[in-house]
């Protein structure tokens, strides 16, 4: 994503990301998916992660974030 005028996300720069994940098919029935994504943003001295509001005063500490997640689907 490219937000050059940060009207978007409160910050000028470009993001991107990369998202590793597999599914596991323990039956026709039950998959198992877990997942594992990076989010970069690529402006030098910008730091747009860890920002709760920028509205309320807290500003970001870090250029990137990750992130962990496991879906269990049942099919029913």
């Amino acid at each position: 994503m490219n937000d050059p005028q940060g009207w978007r996300t409160g910050y000028r720069t470009s993001y991107g990301s990369l998202t590793l994940g597999v599914t596991h098919h323990f039956t026709p029935l039950t998959w198992f998916r877990p997942e594992l994504r990076l989010e970069k943003n690529f402006a030098k001295g910008v730091n747009a992660s860890d920002n709760l509001e920028s509205a309320s005063g807290f500003v970001g500490t870090k250029n990137y974030q990750r992130t962990i997640r496991i879906d269990l689907i049942q099919w029913f």
